[in-house]
């Protein structure tokens, strides 16, 4: 942390949580729904609605696994709280941290990542 910065609370934070998680099962079985109403619809021969079941069962297929991609390959950051005394050169701040939230003055602030 720089000079002039008081770190009253740190927590670690991961950029998706359990609702994504949930989301993606949701969708999974969604899924596996519209494969068993595509099948049945191919075996009593109605083969437009069964492609048109296959088509969301894709769609749903490929949203759902996108879900366990984002919520299996999360990273976590470091979310602090601090307050910021005058001494403090706001250029210099805004290059490394990036604000949050405000609540009077405490400030939730996260690092910059390297670009």
């Amino acid at each position: 942390m720089m000079d002039g910065i008081t770190v009253l609370n740190e927590t670690i934070k991961f950029t998706a949580d359990w609702k994504d998680l949930i989301f993606a099962i949701i969708l999974l079985v969604a899924t596996i729904f519209f494969l068993v109403l595509a099948i049945y619809a191919f075996k009593d021969k109605f083969a437009s609605v069964g492609f048109l079941i296959l088509f969301f069962t894709l769609l749903f297929g490929i949203v759902s696994l996108l879900g366990f991609y984002v919520y299996f390959s999360k990273t976590e950051f470091k979310e602090y709280k601090v307050t910021i005394d005058d001494s403090v050169k706001m250029n210099e701040f805004n290059q490394r941290y990036e604000i949050k939230d405000q609540e009077d003055k405490i400030y939730t602030i996260v690092e910059r990542e390297d670009e």
